[in-house]
């Protein structure tokens, strides 16, 4: 009789194996049939602009970027031209404020 509840719990527990077993074939199939190919062609040097990218110091290679710029840190180490006005965002007071140079090419908040 102890036996026979011995096997008894064997076939169960192959049973358990073989159920989860099926279960994670099933699921790796689902999923690799979800899959579908991308639908057109990987971007080409026709149809994409080239980055802003860091050029070596003392490079000559300007570039311009059309559009707005966001960045979280900007950093100038040789020297940068802005045409046009320039704001900071929460300089003082909370407010935007223009900044300026005077007439000794010395930055300073514009009135």
């Amino acid at each position: 009789m102890a036996e026979n509840k011995k096997m008894k719990k064997n076939d169960w527990i192959k049973s358990i194996k073989i159920i989860i077993l099926c279960l994670v074939i099933g699921l790796g199939v689902s999923f690799i049939s979800a899959w579908t190919a991308p639908s057109g062609a990987p971007a080409s040097a026709t149809n994409t602009k080239e980055p802003v990218t860091a050029e070596p110091s003392g490079s000559s290679n300007l570039q311009a970027k059309t559009g707005g710029l966001s960045v979280n840190a900007f950093s100038v180490t040789t020297g940068s031209q802005f045409n046009g006005d320039v704001t900071v965002n929460s300089l003082s007071g909370g407010t935007d404020r223009n900044v300026c140079v005077d007439k000794f090419g010395k930055i300073k908040i514009c009135q």
